[in-house]
C-alpha cells in the first residue's frame, strides 16, 4: 500500500473531509496543510489530535524507510547488527544487554569500581537493562529501561554528552554512548539528595 493510501485511510478513520486537501503534493506539505485547516476549524480536539499523531507516524516511518533502504546506512547497520545484542525493533535500533555501573564520576574526580561496587550498585537497583535509538543518520535520543542518575525518568531519555548528541549513527559511535551508559555521572543527576548520598556511601 502506497502512503497516499495510507494516508486516505487515517482520513476516513476520523471522518476527515479531505476535499480541499491538496493530495499530490508531498507529505510534508500536506501536513503543513492539514495543521492548519485543523486550526481553523471545528473539529473535535481530541480527534484531530490522535489524526495528526498517526499522519506523523506514518510521515516518520516513510522517512525510516527510506534511510534504512539506504545502501550506505545499510553498511552501517551490518557493522552494529555483528554484535548480537543489537537487533532492529519497529524503526528502532536495540541493545538488549544489561549495563551494570562500573564508573563514578564525582566533583572529585572520577571511581573505578572494584567487582563489590559493581555488585552492591547493581543489588541497589541501578543498572541500564536496555536501550534503543531510533533509525536515523543520527544519533539523537536513546530510550533505555532502567535506573540511573542521568535517566530522565519523565522521558526515558538518557542524558548524553554533547560530543555524542546528533553524532553518526555507527558502530563506533554506539560504543561511546554505551560506554558513557556504564557510568554515573554525579556532577549532574535526575535523583534525589538521599539517592545520591546512597551512591556516595558506596565509594566513599
Amino acid at each position: 500500500m502506497q502512503w497516499k493510501d495510507k494516508l486516505l485511510n487515517i482520513f476516513d478513520k476520523y471522518g476527515f473531509d479531505y476535499n480541499r486537501v491538496h493530495i499530490n503534493w508531498d507529505l510534508e506539505s500536506i501536513i503543513s496543510e492539514i495543521s492548519s485547516m485543523l486550526m481553523q476549524s471545528e473539529n473535535n480536539v481530541t480527534n484531530s489530535r490522535l489524526m495528526m499523531a498517526e499522519i506523523w507516524s506514518l510521515s516518520k516511518s516513510i522517512e525510516v524507510e527510506a534511510i534504512f533502504n539506504d545502501s550506505k546506512f545499510q553498511d552501517r547497520l551490518v557493522d552494529i547488527l555483528k554484535d548480537n545484542n543489537f537487533m532492529i525493533e519497529g524503526t528502532y535500533i536495540k541493545y538488549n544487554k544489561f549495563l551494570p555501573c562500573s564508573v563514578i564520576q564525582t566533583r572529585n574526580g572520577i571511581v573505578i569500581l572494584n567487582d563489590g561496587q559493581i555488585k552492591t550498585i547493581q543489588e541497589m537497583g541501578y543498572g541500564i537493562y536496555n536501550f534503543k535509538i531510533e533509525i536515523g543518520w543520527n544519533i539523537k535520543d536513546i530510550f533505555c529501561e532502567g535506573n540511573h542518575p542521568n535517566l530522565n525518568k519523565n522521558s526515558g531519555c538518557f542524558c548524553l554528552d554533547p560530543t555524542i548528541l546528533d553524532s553518526e549513527l555507527n558502530m563506533k559511535n554506539l560504543l561511546v554512548a554505551k560506554e558513557m551508559m556504564t557510568q554515573f555521572n554525579l556532577r549532574s543527576y535526575f535523583i534525589t539528595k538521599e539517592e545520591y548520598d546512597t551512591i556516595m556511601e558506596v565509594i566513599s
